[in-house]
């Protein structure tokens, strides 16, 4: 939680209507951590960014999670481990 305290995180509200919500949190100049939902058709999606290039990120769509590990970002690993 110090590293909350010392540097002051920046969001961006990119996309806000009654069912969807998509967010951006600044961690440093490139780097960012992108949220998305959409509750009407029960989707969430977690995604790190790092120089315009998705690192890491945990999706749900229909209820089912899937990831996108940090060694193969392009890969839906659906195996259900975190």
């Amino acid at each position: 939680m110090r590293f909350l305290k010392e540097k002051k995180l920046t969001y961006h509200l990119l996309e806000k209507t009654q069912s969807i919500l998509k967010a951006r949190l600044e961690i440093e100049k490139d780097a960012f951590i992108q949220i998305y939902v959409n509750a009407k058709k029960n989707k969430r999606s977690y995604t790190l960014i790092i120089n315009n290039q998705r690192t890491f990120s945990k999706d749900c769509i229909y209820g089912t999670w899937h990831m996108h590990p940090f060694q193969k970002p392009h890969y839906h690993d659906t195996s259900g481990r975190t």
